[in-house]
């Protein structure tokens, strides 16, 4: 099963360079032009399984339309979103906005970035989740 991925960024380039590259990389990937955009954010409480969040990673730009990377976040950890991997992308970082995402225990990618240093981060990712997919089903055995 591939890992879900979601994409806000303002910026039609990026996503689609963005979602190509991860649907290449064999993501599953929605995008999104502004947060309002993205049905997780439309709703005032996690609709996700108790176990699996809506996605495995969410990608977003800091500066979009009628919200920022940062609030979008903030909002989702506040409507109980389970999503882990999180990081966002700007070209114009602020300390304060670094200190912000730091906090929020996100990853930061300064624009323009290397696909390379993405595919680290996510090849890191697809690690970690294997690694604790296959812990739940030794316990899972162990339990019988």
């Amino acid at each position: 099963m591939a890992l879900k991925v979601l994409i806000l960024d303002d910026d039609e380039a990026v996503r689609s360079t963005l979602s190509k590259f991860l649907m290449a990389c064999g993501f599953e990937v929605q995008s999104y032009s502004e947060p309002s955009n993205c049905p997780t954010y439309l709703t005032s409480n996690c609709t996700c399984g108790k176990e699996t969040g809506c996605a495995d990673i969410i990608l977003t730009d800091i500066n979009m339309p009628g919200s920022t990377g940062i609030s979008f976040i903030q909002n989702q950890i506040q409507n109980g979103c389970r999503v882990k991997n999180i990081a966002v992308m700007s070209g114009g970082w602020t300390e304060e906005d670094k200190k912000k995402v730091k906090k929020l225990g996100c990853m930061i990618f300064e624009k323009p970035f290397s696909m390379f240093e993405l595919k680290k981060w996510l090849d890191r990712i697809k690690g970690d989740l294997a690694g604790r997919k296959k812990s739940t089903l030794l316990q899972y055995k162990i339990a019988q």
